[in-house]
């Protein structure tokens, strides 16, 4: 964990993950400005998230976490669900938002294990996202 009000972090592959602290920008394809304490974890290679599917429809299964670091949380629609920690993006909006900002940010692709279940998903059963009760 580094803590400082200012840090500059070139070359390296990040995830920054927030402990009351806010990316900034990103200043080229290398280098990261952020502000206010933080910790960060270093990424080698891609994440690797469940994306479930029924018959008619999927979702990515993804950290509130992850969401608020990617700086997307406040973007994500009612269409998706959620339970405690996680946010299911769903396929058709939401889940290319997330592909989108995730490459700019990691400059990789997410990775997708698929899980398929034949019948009514237990994910439609979900509340569905809401923002304002989080």
């Amino acid at each position: 964990m580094i803590n400082c009000k200012t840090f500059l972090q070139k070359k390296l592959d990040l995830i920054l993950i927030y402990k009351g602290g806010k990316i900034m920008n990103r200043l080229s394809n290398n280098e990261i400005a952020v502000g206010a304490p933080f910790s960060i974890a270093r990424q080698s290679q891609a994440s690797t998230y469940d994306r479930i599917s029924d018959p008619s429809h999927s979702w990515a299964k993804v950290t509130k976490k992850e969401l608020k670091v990617l700086g997307i949380y406040n973007q994500i629609s009612g269409y998706s669900y959620q339970d405690v920690k996680h946010v299911y993006l769903e396929e058709d909006c939401d889940l290319s938002l997330f592909i989108k900002v995730y490459k700019n940010f990691n400059e990789c692709e997410p990775q997708f294990n698929s899980v398929y279940i034949d019948s009514n998903c237990f994910v439609r059963e979900l509340p569905d996202f809401n923002q304002s009760t989080n």
